[in-house]
């Protein structure tokens, strides 16, 4: 009787064990389940609709930064942007701008730019007895490219100096050249030649070199080298033979007004022999002021 019951009672135990290995299976097999759920649930909800992300996407096309911001061109940055020193650039005025500038604080100039190619000036100076220069000038822009500039001037002048006078003309242009889209470093070359009724007195033909080469958005170097050739010896108040370098600063102080000083030295021996020392080396000094605005 034992031997039946020790039997089953083995046989027992070993149902028990059984049992148990197959509850620890299932136990890991549910363990296995718990640890994968959560990776293959991160995985489906890493990845949302699709409208989702469309709705949460950046725009295609953001706002560039300040740095990839056009450059403003010269002539509307600038209110010196139609000379360089004394000679005419290649360039205009905007439409619509009416400027007033002041050379030497004594010469005065008003102008209006009535299309974006088209300028004219009305300027002067008097000490209503001995001496006065009036001048009229008209100047249009025929090329205008981010490379080249190119301009055409015509002028009248009315000049009298003690018991001489004189009524001429000036017919000229000038290119200039862009060594950069928006024109704010440039090197121009101008000419003109003085047209008058008096066929016995020659006048002179003026040819000119400039650069303006910008140092920051405030500042720019300013150089010119002219010439004068076959000045009438007639009237005194105009040399012969003139050769001027003229060079200096230019200051931007808004889009509105600009301010040149500059330094003019005759490269003449004879006529700096009389001159002071500082002036002799330096040159005469030279101001020139523009303001402008658009009514």
């Amino acid at each position: 009787m034992d031997r039946p019951v020790t039997a089953q009672k083995i046989r027992g135990k070993r149902s028990i064990d059984a049992a148990l290995v197959a509850r620890l299976c299932a136990c890991l097999v549910v363990a296995c389940c718990l640890v994968c759920a959560p990776q293959a649930h991160a995985q489906v909800t890493v990845e949302p609709p699709a409208q989702a992300v469309a709705a949460a996407s950046p725009p295609a096309s953001p706002p560039p930064a300040e740095a990839d911001q056009p450059v403003q061109s010269y002539r509307f940055a600038h209110a010196h942007a139609d000379r360089v020193v004394l000679m005419p650039t290649g360039d205009t005025q905007p439409k619509g701008t009416v400027f007033v500038s002041d050379y030497e604080l004594v010469l005065l100039q008003v102008g209006y730019a009535p299309t974006d190619r088209l300028q004219l000036a009305v300027g002067g100076f008097t000490d209503f007895g001995k001496q006065g220069v009036f001048d009229f000038t008209l100047k249009a822009s025929l090329h205008r490219s981010p490379w080249l500039r190119i301009a055409a001037l015509a002028s009248a002048d009315y000049l009298h100096a003690g018991r001489q006078a004189l009524l001429a003309g000036r017919v000229g242009g000038a290119g200039q050249l862009c060594f950069e889209p928006a024109c704010r470093s440039s090197a121009t070359l101008a000419s003109f030649v003085v047209l008058t009724d008096l066929p016995s007195v020659l006048f002179p033909i003026a040819v000119s070199a400039g650069m303006i080469a910008r140092v920051s958005e405030a500042f720019s170097l300013l150089f010119e080298y002219s010439t004068f050739w076959n000045a009438s010896t007639r009237l005194s108040f105009i040399d012969q033979s003139l050769f001027l370098l003229s060079y200096g600063l230019r200051i931007a102080g808004n889009t509105q007004w600009e301010f040149d000083l500059c330094f003019l030295r005759t490269l003449a021996t004879s006529s700096a022999r009389d001159t002071a020392p500082f002036f002799r080396l330096f040159g005469a000094p030279f101001v020139a002021i523009t303001y402008r605005f658009q009514p």
